[in-house]
């Protein structure tokens, strides 16, 4: 679903790049707008597979199993690194603290990052306000699905 949508995105940028050099004084808007439109879709398509595949209960719970192993290892290299104590000299000590910790922290912070993307877009969609006043349109959204209705009750204001 995303390479469909990228190609889209892709595509509507090469031929909305195309329809707007054929003519350097004028864009002929019937087939420009409904260009825009597909990159529109497209736009939306990525975001919401980008959505779903954070949200994948399968990729969470992998993620939870990997914060607690990232943990258990920088917990028992610190053990290591305290039991050396004076063995440890203090010039090296950065670098062996680097050389030990790295991987982990790494892999814990992806693995924290994805997760809470998750939980967010999970709660943000369940409490996410809007509104439309007269001609203003004021969106505090960024999930794709609060967006659509958005717009879809701006049309119909405007209509």
């Amino acid at each position: 679903m995303k390479a469909f949508a990228l190609i889209l995105i892709i595509a509507s940028f090469l031929v909305g790049a195309f329809l707007s050099s054929l003519d350097p004084q004028t864009v002929n808007w019937a087939f420009m707008v409904p260009t825009l439109g597909a990159g529109l879709v497209g736009l939306w398509l990525h975001r919401r597979a980008a959505h779903s595949e954070i949200r994948a209960g399968r990729r969470l719970a992998d993620n939870i199993q990997l914060l607690g192993s990232c943990l258990d290892n920088v917990r028992r290299n610190l053990d290591a690194v305290c039991a050396r104590g004076d063995d440890l000299p203090v010039y090296e000590a950065r670098f062996e603290i680097d050389r030990l910790f790295r991987d982990d922290l790494s892999r814990f912070a992806e693995a924290r990052e994805s997760y809470r993307a998750a939980m967010e877009c999970e709660d943000f969609s369940r409490q996410t306000p809007f509104a439309i006043r007269g001609k203003h349109l004021l969106i505090y959204a960024s999930c794709v699905d609060e967006l659509s209705r958005a717009l879809a009750a701006l049309k119909g204001s405007v209509a």
